[in-house]
């Protein structure tokens, strides 16, 4: 009972905190140097764009500790998936990494030790970033 509790309660801060319960007044506090982001954008803003560029095309070999010849370009992981974005293997790849070469020590960061760490007061925000920012990497998918 406590489990199903528990996941309602996380679909339901999920669903409100990225505005799809409907015309909720509550809304992620704006980004500034003293709170980390918490939307989509601004997550892939502050983690991603170093690498994988503004627009999650990626291409050029940004910093030089990249093991790889080129960031992945995030816009095509649906199209490499035969049409569907592989939601499961984001969020595997955001909490744990990967044995891909780029997401190493030397590479790309496991973010998940990274967003546990922003709040460790509340095991589900390092969850709710992840969620948020698979969500926008679906919202990127190149048609």
């Amino acid at each position: 009972m406590l489990k199903g509790l528990l996941a309602s309660a996380l679909a339901a801060i999920l669903a409100t905190g990225m505005g799809l319960a409907g015309q909720s007044s509550l809304k992620p506090p704006a980004p500034d140097s003293h709170t980390p982001p918490r939307t989509g954008p601004e997550l892939y803003a502050r983690y991603c764009t170093s690498c994988h560029g503004a627009d999650g095309r990626g291409g050029d070999p940004v910093p030089a500790r990249l093991t790889t010849p080129a960031a992945a370009d995030l816009t095509a992981l649906s199209k490499k998936n035969n049409g569907n974005f592989p939601k499961e293997h984001v969020v595997k790849v955001l909490l744990y990494g990967t044995e891909i070469p780029a997401h190493t020590a030397n590479g790309m960061p496991v973010w998940g030790s990274t967003f546990a760490r922003i709040n460790r007061s509340d095991p589900w925000d390092k969850m709710y970033r992840v969620e948020v920012l698979t969500r926008y990497l679906q919202t990127i998918q190149a048609k």
